[in-house]
C-alpha cells in the first residue's frame, strides 16, 4: 500500500498454531511403543529365566525322521521344547513299520520302526547294501501288566507287588512288581486262589499268567530290563 509517495508496510503478524491432535504426537508416540516395548522385554525375561536367551540366535539342527507309533513322543510340546533348547528339531514323516522298513529311506537321517522285526530289516537290508545301519537305542519301554484292582491286591498280599504313592489319598492305581517272584509263582503252577484272591470276593482257579507279546522279539528284550509296573483298573 501506499500513502503520497511513500509506500507504508503493514505490520508482520503472529500468529499462534493450536497444538496437533494427530496421532503422531508425543503422546501418541509414547502410547503406541510402550505395549511393544513392554513385549520385547516380556520375551527377553522370559527367554533369560529358561536359559534360552541366546536361543533365536543360535542355528537349530533340522532332522529328518520317518517313523510310526513313536511320532507321538516326539510330537509332545515338552519334547519338542526340551529338543529345541538343545537346538534340535525333528520333523516327522509318518508311515507304518513295514512301509518304513520297505521304502527307500535315503531322503531320511533316522528311522523308528514300532517293532524289533521291522528294525531287524532295516538294518538286514543296509547292511547287505554297505549303508550305514548302526542302531541308537535312546529309551525302553517298561513293561506295565493291566488288571483289575483285586489282583492287584492279592499280588500286594502275597508280597508280589507293592503300591505306588497316590495323590490326595486316593486308592493307588499302580502297584510295583516284583519280577522274579512273580515268574516264581508262575513256574510252580500256583493258580489265583492259592494266594487268597478269595479275601476279595473272587474265586479264580486258573493258574497264574501274564498275557504279552514276545519280549525278546518285540524289542530285543530290552523291556524285560526295564521298571515293572501293575497298573488297576
Amino acid at each position: 500500500m501506499v500513502v503520497g509517495e511513500r509506500p507504508v508496510v503493514e505490520e508482520p503478524r503472529l500468529v499462534v498454531r493450536r497444538r496437533s491432535s494427530g496421532s503422531w504426537s508425543r503422546r501418541g508416540l509414547l502410547l503406541f511403543f510402550l505395549p511393544a516395548l513392554a513385549t520385547v522385554l516380556t520375551g527377553l525375561a522370559t527367554l533369560a529365566v529358561s536359559g534360552n536367551l541366546l536361543l533365536p540366535f543360535d542355528s537349530v539342527v533340522v532332522l529328518e525322521g520317518k517313523m510310526a507309533s513313536k511320532r507321538d513322543f516326539f510330537e509332545d510340546e515338552e519334547v519338542q521344547r526340551i529338543l529345541l533348547k538343545h537346538r534340535v528339531k525333528v520333523h516327522i514323516t509318518s508311515s507304518g513299520s513295514r512301509e518304513v522298513a520297505l521304502r527307500d529311506l535315503a531322503s531320511f537321517d533316522f528311522v523308528f520302526p514300532s517293532g524289533q522285526p521291522a528294525g531287524d530289516l532295516i538294518t538286514g537290508v543296509r547292511a547287505g547294501a554297505g549303508q550305514y545301519a548302526k542302531v541308537h537305542r535312546p529309551f525302553v519301554s517298561p513293561i506295565v501288566l493291566a488288571t483289575y484292582r483285586e489282583y492287584a491286591e492279592t499280588l500286594h498280599d502275597a508280597g508280589i507287588a507293592g503300591p505306588l504313592p497316590a495323590e490326595g489319598g486316593n486308592q493307588p492305581l499302580y502297584y510295583s512288581l516284583d519280577m522274579q517272584k512273580f515268574l516264581d509263582h508262575i513256574d510252580r503252577g500256583q493258580r489265583w486262589n492259592d494266594l487268597g484272591i478269595r479275601r476279595h470276593g473272587i474265586s479264580n482257579a486258573n493258574r497264574i499268567v501274564a498275557q504279552s507279546p514276545d519280549v525278546c522279539s518285540s524289542n530285543s528284550a530290552g523291556t524285560y530290563l526295564a521298571p515293572r509296573r501293575a497298573s488297576t483298573r
